[in-house]
Formats: structure tokens, sequence, C-alpha cells
């Protein structure tokens, strides 16, 4: 069986662990040695697969241990799946493995690829891996009729595999398109960002960039435009700074902006007073039912994106926890999209 190879290579690291769970706990150390040796003798089987070494494991029980305790220690360092389940952690000799987490974002991995053959990426992938130095750039094959297939290659055989990523991207690790803005079609004969075509209303220049045809015009408007708004900013400076030469018409006028302002009724002295900055506009019409409605519908909006959060939260607590990561993994390049695509 598939599980039965790697099994065997973390079982003669069981007697480490007992070690280690020997101080809180000698009944459990024991069980744990107890299905370390059996577990080994299946394994050595000609015909031991991965239920041969299941039910070894199972069948090592003790009246004071519990068989799910020692089993949860067995699975958390023994290999399940394929290479890319598990990895090391800590010192090479310390036996310590634990489960490979594909979200986490402090993997490096350059040995799992081969120069020149395609690999098809799925949600198992991330986007950290890189290819070995020998063909270090990642190329989208577009010479096979799958989707989301790449291989690793040196900077000559970018083009071979897509005639469109013709850019070793030596800090991403991709062969990618020319990144030139407006441009509509890249020049393919150079292996730098160099634009052939460009967009309407933009030219090419000597250095292969596109540039908009009237930035020169725009920038004389733009000039004219600021001259003018000094102009206005200086006009109100000096109307604030002239002394008042007709005070008893801005106190015409201040009284008759007072009088436009909303108030409440008027009390026991005739006197409308402004309402108090505590006011529920939810309940007072102080300008009409339609203010009413209004913060009754700002209130309705809040509520529902709190009742929205929690149903999210909810879902992610108890039906699957990478809802938390949705929106804040990697992307940009094919391989990452093609990853993103796949994870859901």
């Amino acid at each position: 069986g598939r599980r039965a190879p790697l099994a065997g290579m973390a079982i003669p690291r069981l007697s480490n662990v007992a070690l280690l769970l020997a101080s809180s706990g000698p009944s459990l150390a024991a069980a744990i040695l107890k299905s370390s040796s059996a577990a080994s003798a299946a394994v050595r089987a000609p015909t031991a697969g991965a239920l041969d070494v299941d039910r070894a494991l199972l069948g090592a029980r003790k009246p004071k241990v519990k068989v799910k305790d020692a089993r949860k220690v067995v699975d958390s360092i023994t290999r399940y799946g394929d290479d890319n389940e598990t990895e090391k952690e800590g010192d090479e000799d310390s036996g310590v493995f634990r489960k490979y987490n594909p979200f986490a974002d402090n993997h490096v991995q350059r040995d799992r690829f081969d120069c020149g053959t395609t690999y098809k990426v799925s949600s198992k992938n991330y986007g950290e891996d890189r290819c070995p130095k020998a063909c270090p750039f990642f190329v989208q094959d577009k010479t096979d009729d799958q989707w989301c297939s790449f291989a690793c290659v040196v900077e000559e055989e970018c083009s071979k595999y897509n005639p469109d990523a013709n850019i070793a991207d030596e800090e991403l690790g991709i062969c990618r398109a020319c990144t030139v803005d407006h441009c509509s079609e890249c020049d393919g004969s150079v292996g730098y960002d160099r634009c052939k075509k460009c967009l309407p209303w933009y030219y090419l220049d000597e250095d292969g960039l596109c540039t908009f045809l009237y930035s020169k015009t725009l920038a004389v408007l733009g000039c004219v435009v600021f001259v003018f708004l000094l102009l206005i900013a200086a006009w109100v400076i000096d109307m604030a700074w002239r002394p008042i030469s007709n005070a008893r018409e801005l106190k015409r006028a201040e009284v008759a902006r007072a009088r436009e302002k909303i108030r409440m009724d008027p009390d026991d002295n005739g006197n409308r007073r402004l309402y108090p900055f505590g006011t529920n506009l939810h309940k007072v019409g102080l300008a009409g039912p339609g203010m009413i409605l209004h913060f009754n519908f700002q209130l309705a909006l809040i509520i529902w994106a709190i009742f929205v959060a929690l149903v999210w939260m909810a879902l992610a607590f108890f039906v699957d926890e990478h809802l938390w990561k949705l929106g804040t993994r990697r992307y940009g390049t094919p391989r990452d999209n093609c990853i993103l695509v796949a994870w859901g």
C-alpha cells in the first residue's frame, strides 16, 4: 500500500515520543511503545498495507489508557497521503512532524518539480513554490489543452511554452508578458518590458513605453486652472480681512439666518430653543416624516450588516475555518490565480 512505507518511516521515532511523554504518564508511554512494536511488525510483513497498520495500532490496548489518546500521538508524527501532506519542524533528527498547512506563508520548496515537466496546479499548491535553480521560472504551458498547467523552464524556453510570456522575471520566478501601461501589443523579440504598439491616444517613445499624446497640453491647462484658483483664494481672503462698514445690515442678516434653523415649539416664555444634540431622530419628527424614515432606513442597514457579519463568523467557526482567509490569499500571477480559483 501507499501508506505503509510512509508509516514505516515514522515508526522508529515513536520511542522518542514515548520517552518525552513518560513524565506525564507512564501508562500512556507504555501504550505507545506497544503500538510502535505492533505497527513495526505489520509494516515489515510482505503484504502489509495501510489497513494492517491501522489494525495493529488499534489492537494495542491497555485497560487504563484510552486507545484514541495513543492513536492521536501516533497520527501526529506519521506521514499520510503524498509527500506534500506533512513537513518537518525543528531539527533534522528530532523526529517531530506536523501536519502540512497549505495556507501557511513560510513554505518554499524547490525539489518537488522537474525541469520541463508539466504540472497541473490544484488547491494543495501554494504561491511560495519555486522551481529548481536549474530551471528557475514557472511558465504556463500553452502547448497542451489543459487548464492551469505549468512547467519549470530556463529563460530561453519561456516563449516555447507560452509565446506571450517571453520575459523571465527573476523576482517573481515566472515567465510573464510585458507590463507596459497602455500597450496593445508587446515586443516579443526582446526579453524585457517593451511595447510594440500602443493604444489610441498614446504614442511609442524611444524607450518602448506608451506616452499620452496630449500630456503637455494637459500640463498647461493644469497650470492655468491652478493660477485661477489662487486668484479666487486671494479674493476670498481679501473679503474676510476688510473692515465691517454696515454693522446694522450684518445684524439683520444673522437674525434672518437664525430664524431658518429648525427649532422646538415655543415654551411657556415664548422662546423657541434649538433641539438638543441627543434628540432621537427615529421618533421625533423635527423635519417631517421623511427624516424619520431616512434614519430608520440607516438603522436597518446597520442591523443587517451586523447580522451578515455574525452569520459569516458562525459559518467560519462551525463549518469551515478557511472562510477566515477568504480574500486574504495572494494573487496576481497566472499560477497564483489558478491556485486561488482551485481553492475556491
